[in-house]
């Protein structure tokens, strides 16, 4: 009885000590909608076990989806907790470009309670010419 009360302790503090997921951290930077910010806006929609997000700046937008995973081959998202910030990392396959691209993600709840939300994309051709973009925005959640 003794071991099975140990089990059930150590089984119910292991799960109070799990992470956050990657969706659920999104969703505490910020919820589903469309956000508009100072001539930006950014597009958040949760699904299951991914959140799709898009951010429209400057005649730019750029996308980016959060899977509940965290790595896989080209593919890696952490969240800091004590600081509310996301980020992730994704390869992407252009042959025209150096090793084909990356997108890369952030977001971040700061302290006056605003979003930053921000996604680029790094491509650079073989002779070194830059298609990178990049769109980032600032919101009230």
């Amino acid at each position: 009885m003794k071991a099975l009360l140990a089990t059930l302790a150590l089984t119910l503090s292991a799960t109070s000590f799990a992470a956050t997921s990657n969706t659920d951290a999104l969703k505490s930077i910020v919820e589903a909608g469309t956000f508009q910010g100072k001539n930006c806006s950014v597009t958040v929609s949760h699904s299951g076990d991914s959140s799709s997000v898009s951010v429209t700046a400057q005649g730019t937008t750029e996308y980016f989806t959060i899977m509940n995973i965290t790595s896989s081959t080209g593919y890696a998202v952490s969240y800091k907790e004590e600081t509310n910030e996301l980020s992730g990392m994704q390869q992407i396959r252009f042959p025209k470009y150096q090793y084909g691209g990356s997108k890369m993600f952030y977001a971040k709840l700061k302290a006056d309670g605003k979003a930053l939300v921000s996604i680029s994309t790094i491509l650079l051709d073989h002779r070194g010419n830059d298609a990178s973009t990049y769109a980032s925005c600032e919101i009230s959640k």
